[in-house]
């Protein structure tokens, strides 16, 4: 909201007259404040947070959770993006109508929504390969966790 107000007053100055910026100093002290206030908020629920690995890695095992692995494995096969979407929705609707997972679903099955569905698709049903296939700037890669890691300690020292 102080953003969109900063907008609207620096939209309405004519060019070269600055008397008006006196009042961006509310938002900018405003969004300042807040900003502390969520900082230490996030301090004390990281330290504080436990996390239950078992009941995550019991989440871990609903496959549904892994369609845009899928359809990020068909786009690498050659299937466009929004093909394998529809391809992906085929697939989780018929294991839900079937009451199946994913993995259940013989490769003949799986076939009759593509060809380019071959055997390996069924290793993308695995949290590990999961994070490790998303390698992009704020990933859980591990590779990138390491990165963005090493990175904060050279900016810290």
């Amino acid at each position: 909201g102080a953003l969109n107000s900063l907008f609207v007053l620096l939209k309405g100055l004519p060019h070269s007259y600055n008397r008006d910026l006196q009042e961006d100093k509310k938002h900018l002290f405003e969004s300042t404040e807040l900003v502390i206030s969520m900082l230490k908020m996030m301090a004390g629920l990281v330290k504080t947070v436990k996390v239950n690995a078992e009941k995550g890695a019991d989440m871990l095992k609903d496959e549904f959770i892994y369609a845009t692995d899928i359809a990020e494995y068909l786009v690498k096969k050659g299937v466009a993006f929004k093909d394998a979407h529809t391809i992906v929705g085929g697939i989780v609707k018929k294991c839900i109508e079937s009451k199946k997972t994913i993995s259940e679903l013989n490769i003949n099955e799986l076939k009759n929504f593509s060809e380019k569905i071959d055997e390996d698709i069924y290793g993308y049903l695995n949290p590990e390969v999961s994070v490790k296939n998303k390698k992009n700037t704020g990933s859980t890669n591990p590779d990138c966790v390491k990165k963005e890691i090493d990175s904060w300690k050279k900016r810290l020292k």
